[in-house]
C-alpha cells in the first residue's frame, strides 16, 4: 500500500468541492422555503373553501358528438371506483 497516493487525494477533493458547490447554489434558502410552505397554506384554504359541484350537466348526444367527437360513447360511462391491494 501506497502511503501517498495523489490521484485518491485529488478525487477526494473533487468530490468535496463538487458537493460544497451543489448545496451553496442549488438546495433553497430558508426564505424560499418558508414562501414554498405560504404557496401550500394558503393553496389548502382555497382548495377547502371552494364546494365541489357534484350536479351532472346531461348532454344530448348531438351535443356529445360535437364536444367529444370519437369519443361521444366513452362519455356516457359511469364513474367506477377499484380497489387494488396486494
Amino acid at each position: 500500500m501506497k502511503n501517498y497516493d495523489k490521484n485518491s487525494l485529488t478525487g477526494f477533493v473533487l468530490m468535496f468541492l463538487i458537493l460544497l458547490i451543489f448545496n451553496f447554489y442549488f438546495l433553497p434558502t430558508n426564505e424560499e422555503i418558508i414562501e414554498q410552505k405560504e404557496e401550500i397554506k394558503i393553496e389548502n384554504n382555497i382548495s377547502e373553501s371552494k364546494p365541489i359541484n357534484t350536479d351532472k350537466i346531461e348532454l344530448t348526444s348531438d351535443e356529445k358528438e360535437k364536444k367529444y367527437g370519437v369519443f361521444s360513447n366513452s362519455a356516457e360511462s359511469e364513474f367506477n371506483e377499484y380497489v387494488i391491494e396486494n
